[in-house]
């Protein structure tokens, strides 16, 4: 009797089990039914008017992406982005839910870095949703170089040593942007450059002179300085000053040595040439006993012409001897001085014995 309980109790637990394996089975292929049913009902578009936009570096451009959810059920989504400017977007928002019909616009906002280099990126908005389906859009980021400054000047100038000469230089914004440079200079002769400014602002398209002001070079020859204007780009232009021996000059004479009598008078013709590229003014004088004279103290010459003027030498009785007369000429402009040494040899002509 009780052997025939047990064999009943384990027919009735056989016959339960078998029962729900079915259910089991059954419940996973409903599962599995609804999420083919759930997949086949969801879809959704992405559209956009624009497909491609220019950005200066430091500035911002918006793509707009709607997406429309074309199924039959509500839809979760999630975006992404990607692609070589995808380092500079940021889309909003990341995450939505859309009923069937319904739309939502993603704002995708790309700002390059202020020293981003310009060419030609790609940026690419992805839309998930949680059941794996995935759309995308790409769209194209040209970034500009919006930032620009040109230097231009006067190349060459001949000057004379140690004459103060101005250099004009104009500084120029040729970007797109309010722009501050600062200004430099460099070169072998930038220890002699003063500038008028150390910087500027300009606006788009603007400029200002800059002066610089070369002084106190006094070394015949060549030499040459830099201007460079430095903001977010950088431009230079370089002059250079040709020294040329302005003042130079010449005395010469017919003789160094002078024989004569005494109570007589002789003259001696000095000339002097102007060698310089400038118009000069000569201050003569001399440098000897009294009884020697020059007939004028100054004498203007321009640039390659030539006088001359007259020594004059009277010694009186007794006056015999070996006399030094120095002729001196200082240069207005330069200052360059010229000595030219003369002997005189006087000798007794007038004697009278009693």
């Amino acid at each position: 009797m009780y052997l025939k309980k047990i064999l009943i109790a384990s027919n009735k637990m056989r016959r339960f089990n078998h029962s729900s394996k079915k259910l089991l089975a059954a419940l996973f292929l409903s599962i599995y039914i609804l999420s083919i049913v759930n997949a086949q009902s969801e879809d959704f578009s992405l559209n956009s008017n624009q497909s491609s936009s220019s950005v200066c570096p430091g500035t911002t451009i918006l793509f707009i992406t709607e997406i429309v959810n074309t199924g039959s059920s509500d839809s979760e989504y999630t975006v992404n982005t990607a692609g070589s400017a995808s380092k500079w977007a940021l889309s909003v928002p990341t995450g939505f839910i859309l009923r069937p019909g319904e739309k939502k616009n993603v704002y995708t906002y790309v700002t390059p870095k202020s020293n981003s280099p310009a060419g030609v990126y790609s940026v690419d908005v992805s839309v998930s949703t949680r059941n794996g389906l995935i759309k995308r859009v790409s769209y194209t980021v040209n970034v500009r170089d919006c930032y620009g400054v040109t230097v231009s000047g006067e190349q060459n100038k001949q000057i004379c040593p140690c004459e103060l000469t101005k250099y004009d230089f104009v500084v120029k914004n040729t970007g797109e942007f309010q722009e501050t440079y600062s200004i430099t200079v460099s070169g072998s002769a930038a220890g002699y450059v003063k500038l008028s400014e150390s910087s500027v602002t300009l606006q788009p398209g603007e400029s200002k002179t800059i002066f610089a002001y070369l002084q106190n070079l006094c070394t015949l020859g060549s030499d040459d300085f830099t201007i460079t204007a430095t903001g977010r780009e950088v431009a230079s232009f370089t002059s250079s000053a040709e020294v040329n021996s302005c003042f130079d000059y010449s005395v010469t004479s017919d003789k160094d040595f002078i024989t004569m009598c005494d109570h007589t008078t002789e003259t001696l013709p000095i000339g002097i040439s102007n060698k310089g590229s400038k118009s000069n003014e000569y201050a003569l004088s001399i440098d000897g006993p009294a009884w020697a004279n020059l007939e004028k103290t100054s004498l203007v010459l321009g640039s390659g012409q030539s006088a001359s003027v007259k020594l004059i030498l009277s010694p009186d009785y007794n006056e015999v001897g070996n006399f030094n007369v120095n002729f001196k000429a200082v240069s207005q402009l330069g200052e360059v001085e010229a000595v030219k040494p003369i002997s005189v040899n006087v000798k007794e002509c007038n004697k009278v014995a009693v």
